[in-house]
């Protein structure tokens, strides 16, 4: 990617951001949402629901996927061709595209390229530990309708979401409550397909085409369709010392495209209970934050990504 295609969006991360890195992590990582109008409009356009599932078709097998809620809880339907799956989302259903898990092959949709970059400049700016692609990319393309609803959830990743097409209404508790959503996720009577009630205020969002929104990890949120979307998810995971360690040892995992190599990591530190709070989560989700270990020290969590100074080509 040329270095002015670069520079657009890195423009746009910026602006995801809320304009300041230092502010959005004082203020917002880990502890609370933040919604930008008009960060990505320059991306607005890349998308609308014949594009998505002629993308779809190119790069997906056959059956295609679609989940929904009923019940509350979530369940899955399969689709043979791009008719029925838009029937099966015009029925309430969301169409999921895990583009992460593809886009590494040459054959991928020309779209790509651009949502791909995006993802590593986000990295770069918020300078999280890259460990290797299957781990540390979480990114999706969601196709939804009118009636689309996935229910009320928490995702353990933070998520940055751009709307590319249409509008989605979010709704999302002001805190996070990772002490409740950690508790509820080791009660063997719970599963991830129910739905987690609200337990905290909550603020309501509609996004239109071109915002963005940022939701911490384990922050309770619902949402529900307006009209036809197409929204990008960029997830960010958090990782523990284990995890680190381990990257190191199996060796260098690079990312090209984006820009990334395992272990990489920048010396732009964070603090606080928000630091604090990624450092219990990052060790739960492997299974591991209720054991002390190191002498009663806990698993310290590592959230620092790729250098700022790496480029994708």
């Amino acid at each position: 990617m040329n270095e002015s295609k670069q520079d657009l969006l890195d423009a746009v991360v910026a602006r995801m951001l809320g304009g300041s890195v230092a502010e959005f992590f004082a203020r917002h990582w880990g502890q609370r949402p933040l919604h930008v109008p008009g960060a990505g409009l320059e991306l607005v356009g890349t998308y609308g629901v014949d594009e998505y599932l002629a993308d779809m078709v190119a790069s997906q097998p056959v059956p295609y996927l679609a989940v929904g809620s009923r019940d509350g809880a979530r369940y899955f339907t399969t689709h043979t061709s791009p008719e029925d799956l838009r029937r099966g989302v015009e029925a309430g259903c969301v169409a999921a595209i895990k583009m992460s898990k593809t886009w590494h092959r040459p054959d991928t949709p020309l779209r790509w390229a651009a949502l791909r970059a995006l993802f590593g400049s986000l990295c770069r700016s918020v300078s999280m530990l890259y460990m290797r692609p299957a781990r540390s990319e979480d990114v999706d393309l969601f196709l939804a309708g009118p009636e689309s609803g996935l229910g009320t959830h928490f995702d353990t990743t933070e998520v940055f979401t751009l709307q590319l097409h249409g509008e989605r209404r979010w709704r999302v508790e002001e805190g996070v409550r990772i002490d409740d959503m950690l508790a509820l996720s080791r009660d063997p009577s719970w599963h991830p397909a129910r739905e987690v009630p609200f337990g905290a205020p909550t603020r309501e969002f509609l996004l239109r085409p071109g915002d963005a929104l940022y939701v911490p990890a384990y922050s309770v949120h619902r949402v529900t369709g307006v009209g036809w979307s197409v929204s990008l998810s960029l997830g960010l995971r958090a990782f523990n010392e284990l995890e680190r360690r381990r990257a190191h040892a199996r060796g260098p995992s690079h990312d090209p495209v984006c820009g990334l190599q395992a272990g990489d990591q920048c010396s732009r530190g964070r603090g606080g209970a928000a630091r604090r709070r990624q450092d219990r989560a990052g060790a739960a989700s492997e299974g591991i934050a209720p054991a002390r270990r190191d002498g009663g020290r806990g698993v310290r969590a590592v959230s620092a990504l790729a250098p700022a100074d790496a480029r994708p080509p």
